[in-house]
């Protein structure tokens, strides 16, 4: 099947060590959350995921979106071959990998829930977010 796109640009040696070393720095070295297993390989190119803004929104529309991305670098298991999505802004990456010098960091989805219920008069309780009881 082809690639719909330009071919994607594969990292270098260089920018992968630090992708690695930025992961390593924040702890993300715990073994895969599916079979246990503690070695990884880092995909050698940046995924772009895109932020889908209604639920009704098709899989094809999300696949011909010209709208916001969140890109990252992904990690696979060696042995069940699960997939980790780690987000480029989070591991100051952006620059040095993308191009890009501002970007900007998407809201987490609590913050943007707040937001839109303060706009609306209340706030939704935090019970489920894992904060305390509103």
């Amino acid at each position: 099947m082809p690639l719909l796109g330009p071919t994607p640009r594969r990292m270098t040696p260089d920018e992968a060590k630090s992708a690695i070393d930025a992961l390593r720095s924040r702890g993300a070295v715990l073994p895969c959350p599916r079979c246990g297993n503690t070695q990884f390989t880092l995909l050698d190119q940046i995924f772009s995921q895109p932020v889908v803004n209604e639920l009704a929104t098709t899989l094809a529309a999300a696949f011909v979106s010209r709208g916001p991305t969140i890109p990252s670098v992904v990690t696979a298991c060696t042995r069940c071959g699960f997939l980790s999505h780690h987000a480029l802004g989070v591991l100051g990456l952006i620059a040095s990998l993308t191009g890009e010098a501002d970007l900007a960091m998407p809201r987490p989805i609590e913050s943007q829930r707040k937001e839109s219920a303060q706009s609306a008069g209340k706030l939704p309780s935090s019970e489920g977010f894992g904060g305390t009881k509103g």
